[in-house]
């Protein structure tokens, strides 16, 4: 589901091969749910730095504008920070509403 969704909302979607190649030992994916995953926060996170490095977010579009994106970052950064990662990295396109 998560490469459907980064096909469908983002402007430069990955292709499939990216998806398959990644090392889940060097990355953390997150999703959220709600009968069906509405969202999900990819990250580098290399075993010798204390920074997570944010590659994509995503929440659907019609799930947007409440509290839920809010609850999701707030659960992740929680999770991030007991694997030990002290900081988040995160590079914003200047275009990126």
């Amino acid at each position: 589901e998560i490469p459907e969704l980064d096909q469908k909302y983002f402007p430069r979607p990955w292709k499939p091969s990216d998806w398959i190649s990644l090392d889940m030992g060097r990355h953390q994916l997150w999703t959220l749910e709600e009968n069906r995953v509405v969202g999900f926060a990819l990250f580098a996170t290399p075993s010798h730095d204390e920074t997570a490095h944010l590659l994509k977010i995503l929440i659907i579009p019609e799930k947007r504008g409440g509290n839920l994106a809010i609850d999701f970052w707030k659960s992740v950064c929680l999770e991030l920070q007991k694997s030990g990662f002290r900081s988040i990295y995160l590079e914003v396109e200047k275009s990126n509403e």
